[in-house]
Formats: C-alpha cells, sequence, structure tokens
C-alpha cells in the first residue's frame, strides 16, 4: 500500500507541473499497480486518466504512450472471459 500511496503523491505534484507525458506515465504504472493488487476499479479509471492525458500529446509521442496504455490493459485481461479477477491473470505475465 506503500506503493500506492507515493504513485498518489507523484501524480498530485505533476498534475501542479502540467506535464501530460509524466501524468499519462505516473498513472499508467499506478494502473499496473492496482492490477497487481487485484483493484479493478481502480486500475480502470487510472487506465482512463492515463489516456485523457496522452490525448495532449505531440502526435510523435501520443501513439507510443498509448500502446504502453494497452499494453497495461491487455495484460491483465483474461482473453477467454470478460474479467476474471486482474491479479489472477495479471500474476501470469508479471
Amino acid at each position: 500500500m506503500e506503493s500506492a500511496q507515493q504513485y498518489d503523491y507523484g501524480i498530485y505534484w505533476t498534475k501542479q507541473v502540467d506535464d501530460p507525458s509524466h501524468r499519462a506515465s505516473l498513472f499508467r504504472n499506478s494502473a499496473h499497480l492496482s492490477a497487481t493488487l487485484g483493484k479493478e476499479t481502480e486500475w480502470r479509471r487510472r487506465l482512463d486518466e492515463a489516456r485523457r492525458d496522452t490525448q495532449s500529446l505531440n502526435p510523435l509521442y501520443r501513439e507510443g504512450a498509448l500502446a504502453m496504455i494497452s499494453y497495461v490493459f491487455f495484460i491483465a485481461i483474461d482473453p477467454f472471459s470478460k474479467f476474471m479477477g486482474i491479479r489472477r491473470s495479471y500474476s501470469l505475465y508479471a
């Protein structure tokens, strides 16, 4: 849980300097942590926030940032069912 608090702290300060690239990275990494803890709602919210931040990025960087977010999304979903507990399916790949 200390890691989650550290991400929240980092995200708070990143919002103060308005750096969407850095914030998207923090949200993506925080989503990774949420997935490993089995927190689906938080995981989805963090990925949505990361996607929103990538929309304001330069097109040269946007595609790569979205690819990283998609990676965190797809490795947490069990491909044979809708959503079978992120912790179980995520641990297969983490």
